[in-house]
């Protein structure tokens, strides 16, 4: 867990100097999915949706981490929209 709980500060660095690269958003995310920070994550996920609609993976991520936060709804939307194989997997 200590690997991920480092991994954040480097991930913030990274999305202040370059704040439109989803990938930095994803990976961050991953941090928290791993250190159970879902609303963390949920939020990482998003903003990669957002900058890159057609990352599958972060659809998948994300209903990861919904499902685990109680929102079976979202989570099942994600996960729909991700087999739905419309975008770039990543």
């Amino acid at each position: 867990m200590r690997q991920y709980e480092r991994a954040i500060p480097d991930f913030d660095e990274a999305i202040r100097l370059q704040p439109r690269n989803a990938m930095f958003h994803l990976k961050r995310g991953n941090s928290y999915n791993n250190l159970k920070q879902y609303d963390k994550a949920i939020r990482d996920y998003s903003e990669a949706i957002r900058l890159q609609p057609n990352n599958l993976n972060a659809y998948r991520q994300r209903a990861v981490a919904e499902e685990a936060s109680g929102d079976s709804a979202g989570a099942g939307a994600d996960r729909a929209r991700a087999q739905g194989g419309r975008g770039r997997r990543n």
